[in-house]
């Protein structure tokens, strides 16, 4: 699939029309909701959610060195897209806007490389990186709710599995990174041996990125309720009223679901 160049642009295109197409919707959170369609997509295309009605259809769909493709060029193409009908004040004024979009083609362009050395590993690299760039299921939630105080349990629950992924990150890509140095170790391929490293080492700093705001969001939600009289509906902004700036540093996903 890396070595096909037709199915590598037909991806990158039929992405760019989607996204393209989606921004011109009358929605004001048109981001969000394609971002929500596409974690929904790909936790079905990997099997994630065997509860859905939905994956056994597309449980299974495809082979790993598909949805390695689909999915990072979606990436690529969603966080150019939003610099694109955005405008680059918005989307790149922060860093964690910066490091998605450097990230995303980063991630693309090493698959691509690492494809040409070993395509196992390419998968495997491109599939965790993805992973870590799709915004997880209970920060959608959150979002799509508005912040309101009734997803507050919504919240905590992101706010733990934040702090888990920030411990658990090097724990587990480290013996990954161990295999895929062995597996590139007699390919002649110096450059491959540095990405197999440096790709998810960036993914840890851009997950850094995003989780420590929405760690934050749960200490300023909280204690925005503990000020609250009982039942008084929380004064947290709708993200279809807010800036595109807010809403991409609240939508965008570099955390693992």
């Amino acid at each position: 699939m890396w070595s096909n160049a037709v199915l590598l642009l037909q991806c990158l295109v039929a992405w760019l029309a989607a996204s393209v197409g989606a921004s011109y919707l009358p929605l004001a959170s048109w981001d969000l909701y394609l971002d929500t369609l596409h974690t929904v997509l790909f936790k079905h295309l990997e099997g994630a959610w065997e509860w859905s009605p939905a994956s056994a259809f597309l449980g299974g769909l495809l082979g790993v060195p598909d949805r390695a493709v689909l999915h990072t060029t979606f990436h690529a193409i969603f966080i150019a897209v939003l610099v694109l009908r955005l405008g680059r004040q918005a989307v790149l004024a922060k860093w964690v806007g910066c490091a998605y979009l450097f990230g995303a083609w980063f991630v693309l362009a090493s698959g691509v490389y690492l494809g040409t050395v070993n395509a196992e590993v390419a998968n495997e690299v491109s599939l965790a990186a993805a992973d870590a760039y799709t915004t997880p299921w209970h920060w959608l939630v959150y979002a799509l709710a508005g912040q309101s105080d009734w997803a507050y349990p919504i919240l905590v629950y992101n706010f733990y599995k934040g702090l888990y992924i920030l411990y658990a990150y090097p724990l587990i890509f480290l013996p990954i990174v161990r295999a895929h140095l062995v597996a590139t170790a007699d390919a002649g391929a110096p450059w491959a041996r540095v990405l197999v490293f440096l790709v998810p080492l960036y993914n840890y700093v851009a997950v850094w990125l995003v989780v420590t705001p929405r760690l934050t969001r749960f200490v300023t939600h909280s204690q925005v309720r503990a000020r609250l009289p009982p039942h008084t509906p929380n004064p947290n902004p709708n993200p279809n009223q807010t800036s595109p700036l807010t809403r991409l540093a609240l939508t965008l996903g570099l955390a693992l679901a």
